[in-house]
């Protein structure tokens, strides 16, 4: 029988052992540090006058009593230092006001752990944004087709199923400019909402990171923010926060069926009165007009 519990290595009591109090007061303390954790913060040397049950996130070149640590979480009991390993998923409340996640070897922001992939930048004139499967942000710039300026459907992308088999079944190919949404004041948004502005256009887009209080959803202000327009900048708007992106693609619209200025219409219309009166006539634009008006008795 193994002598800790596999998950976060507390340790067991054995039969006949002295001083069982020892060993259950080191796992409450490991408990009191792990459950519903916090932390003080992220460093890479100890605090030269730590209080009692104090817990911080090692960094990543620890030096001290924490030498050789980095990245474990280290909390201060009876005038030592418990120090234990992170694993995958943990969790831990920071005292600035925000969550850390544990993923990959390393402690990440939670926010930014779960922001979508950031958008491609480049992109040239006549040039939109192809989703290349279902997963959200899976991304490309490509040419327009010379017909319609919509995108080309790209190559199918072979998509994992629950069996483990691959499905070539991808998902018709979309532009994600028509995911982009002008931005309103006092609007429930998402994380992974991106959003314009009137004053840049699509020369800047906004998508939605993180929402306060890790909920699903997230109420804008009642007036817009200050912008913060540098690319991979963040704008805290009430409960939402949105992260920069830059534009880097034209927005382009086929002029062949449109004419600057014209003498009349192509196609002549039919102006028809109804309810209390009566009358139609033709009008092609070329000059006004004036409709004999019949009033039903």
């Amino acid at each position: 029988m193994a002598d800790r519990t596999a998950k976060i290595s507390m340790k067991y009591v054995v039969a006949n052992q002295s001083q069982k109090e020892v060993t259950i007061n080191e796992n409450l303390n490991v408990l009191d540090m792990l459950v519903q954790a916090s932390a003080k913060g992220m460093q890479n040397a100890p605090p030269e006058q730590p209080k009692e049950g104090e817990t911080y996130i090692v960094g990543t070149e620890p030096t001290g009593a924490w030498a050789g640590k980095a990245q474990y979480m280290a909390g201060y009991f009876a005038g030592a230092w418990m120090l234990i390993p992170p694993r995958n998923g943990w969790r831990v409340w920071m005292d600035e006001g925000k969550s850390m996640r544990y993923q990959g070897g390393s402690w990440v922001d939670e926010k930014r752990a779960d922001a979508p992939v950031a958008i491609p930048s480049g992109g040239k004139k006549g040039q939109v944004l192809v989703k290349l499967s279902d997963r959200d942000y899976d991304c490309a710039w490509q040419d327009a087709s010379s017909t319609g300026g919509t995108a080309p459907t790209p190559a199918p992308t072979p998509i994992p199923t629950p069996d483990g088999e691959h499905s070539n079944t991808t998902p018709v190919a979309e532009s994600i400019m028509d995911e982009i949404a002008l931005y309103k004041a006092n609007t429930e948004y998402q994380i992974g909402d991106i959003v314009y502005r009137k004053e840049t256009k699509l020369r800047r887009w906004y998508i939605c990171t993180y929402i306060t209080g890790d909920k699903p959803s997230g109420k804008s202000g009642a007036t817009p923010p200050t912008w913060k327009d540098t690319p991979g900048s963040e704008t805290v708007d009430n409960e939402l926060t949105w992260e920069t992106y830059e534009g880097g693609a034209s927005i382009t619209v086929s002029s062949a069926d449109y004419a600057k200025t014209a003498g009349k219409l192509k196609t002549a219309r039919n102006i028809e009165l109804t309810g209390g009166a009566l009358g139609s006539a033709a009008f092609d634009g070329s000059k006004n007009i004036n409709i004999a008006v019949t009033v039903p008795k």
